[in-house]
């Protein structure tokens, strides 16, 4: 048996064996601490911009209470759902569709100006086709500014694994939530395959705008 108490706030919860009275660990002293840091309490919040896994903005969501806490809230991207904020949602969400189809409409339009392939042709390509080196995100977005002249966010390219070998891959560019291109990158001067293969890309679903 464990009894579980809080003889501090600097201590915090500690549990004792109740035969040797020695600290011990036990799953109620990690449930204690769960409850303080507010993992079982639930609230509603509105997003302020898009969450990954989690939202839109305007959306209405359930979260834990110190996930809205301690990330949401100090980083502005959720507010409280208090009743004054979700009176004001109806106009909030007006004002978030005319902004977000102002940035679909700039998406569309950069995506208009960059071709189909990104190429390394001055890859610096070793023995059996590897590379010296590796292809990263930020190695595809400057090359899209050098090779299109379009500056675009390195979290916008979808590349999880850094590129390490000669040939051609598929590479989703992800300009807008409704705005997603896909990039044929080009590394070294590779025979042309029958079938491009697949980049290992990130599971996202959205970048947040």
């Amino acid at each position: 048996m464990a009894l579980c108490m809080k003889p501090s706030l600097a201590l915090g919860v500690r549990c004792f064996d109740r035969n040797s009275w020695k600290l011990i660990k036990c799953e109620g002293q990690k449930i204690i601490n769960r409850l303080e840091r507010g993992e079982f309490l639930k609230m509603k919040v509105i997003l302020t911009q898009d969450v990954e896994k989690l939202g839109h903005a305007m959306d209405v969501v359930t979260v834990a209470d110190g996930f809205a806490r301690n990330f949401l809230f100090p980083r502005s991207m959720a507010m409280s759902a208090t009743k004054s904020a979700m009176a004001s949602l109806d106009n909030m969400k007006q004002v978030e569709d005319r902004r977000q189809a102002k940035l679909k409409t700039g998406a569309e339009e950069l995506s208009s100006k960059i071709g189909d392939t990104v190429e390394f042709a001055e890859a610096n390509v070793g023995e059996g086709g590897r590379l010296y080196g590796a292809i990263t995100a930020t190695n595809i977005a400057e090359q899209l500014q050098k090779q299109y002249g379009v500056e675009v966010e390195r979290r916008a390219v979808l590349l999880q694994d850094p590129i390490r070998a000669e040939g051609f891959y598929e590479v989703p560019l992800r300009l807008h939530r409704d705005v997603t291109k896909t990039l044929r990158v080009k590394v070294g001067d590779p025979a042309e395959p029958v079938a491009a293969p697949v980049a290992n890309v990130e599971e996202t679903e959205e970048v947040a705008a």
